[in-house]
């Protein structure tokens, strides 16, 4: 996954899981440095007491295709990511 990208810099992730033809992955939290990035895994946190959702190798909440709203189901299986930062600029300005 590449996640962010311009004419001379990419950042690119090790490998994710991020759907096939019955799971979806809906929501990834990305954290780290630039330069290594890391997909936050929640240990299905996320998931847990909602039968829509499944946990997939015990790190991945999933929800199956067919509850989408694009397959018929009831929930908006829109990818979500969420990215944060921590430090200071050039000026030690807190981010």
């Amino acid at each position: 996954m590449v996640a962010f990208a311009s004419r001379k810099y990419a950042a690119r992730s090790v490998p994710a899981f991020v759907a096939n033809s019955t799971y979806i992955v809906t929501s990834f939290t990305l954290k780290g440095r630039l330069q290594n990035l890391y997909w936050k895994r929640d240990g299905c946190a996320s998931c847990s007491g909602n039968s829509s959702f499944v946990c997939l190798n015990n790190q991945d909440s999933a929800i199956k295709m067919s509850h989408c709203k694009n397959r018929g189901g009831s929930v908006d299986c829109s990818l979500g990511i969420q990215l944060a930062f921590s430090g200071t600029d050039k000026h030690d300005s807190v981010f």
